[in-house]
């Protein structure tokens, strides 16, 4: 529905005009930009515990413990040595996570192309991150070049993360949350509803 929705929002002509690796690299991020947003029990804990020398496939990095008990702290919430996930309020966690996911979704898709290739793992990652920085960021020639090159051509960075953002803000659909599930859900916390 994504890549849909972004090839009638971008236009055909538009579409026409980007090489197969942008393409690529427009899909993959349209289903990949938001992966962070999904936060198990595991990586719970690795968030507000030190992160195990083996991550067993969860996702977070050295400085999210870091991160997330700063984020705590201006929210308010200090914890006392070992913190026990179960006992952060839901709202911290929600906020939190919202706030952060775009860089846990940049690292879990730069982690599943890596074997791939080092290149395409590491343009996604920052395509992936984008979609929740600052627009100032994406000016940075050299973190989203107009011209790189991955597999032998060249791509437009910058364009495919303005893209994926554009996209995104977009995303209003009545069928983004069908309406039994939300019903079901029956969130009460405003920004949620």
């Amino acid at each position: 529905p994504l890549f849909h929705l972004a090839s009638n929002f971008l236009g055909k002509r538009l579409i026409k005009e980007l090489n197969a690796t942008e393409l690529f690299l427009l899909a993959s991020a349209l289903y990949g930009h938001d992966w962070g947003m999904a936060v198990n029990n595991s990586e719970k804990m690795n968030i507000v515990r030190e992160w195990p020398k083996e991550d067993h496939g969860t996702c977070g990095s050295v400085n999210e413990r870091l991160r997330f008990h700063n984020f705590a702290v201006e929210h308010g919430h200090v914890f006392e040595g070992e913190i026990d996930p179960d006992h952060v309020p839901i709202q911290l966690w929600r906020e939190y996570v919202r706030q952060t996911h775009a860089l846990r979704s940049g690292e879990r898709i730069r982690r599943h192309f890596e074997t791939i290739d080092t290149g395409v793992s590491l343009r996604l990652a920052q395509i992936c991150e984008s979609h929740y920085l600052d627009y100032e960021v994406l000016r940075d020639p050299n973190k989203y070049p107009v011209y790189g090159s991955i597999l032998g051509e060249y791509v437009n960075i910058r364009a495919i993360a303005i893209y994926v953002r554009m996209v995104d803000l977009l995303d209003l659909a009545d069928n983004r949350t069908p309406y039994i599930i939300w019903e079901f859900v029956a969130p009460r916390d405003p920004q949620s509803r």
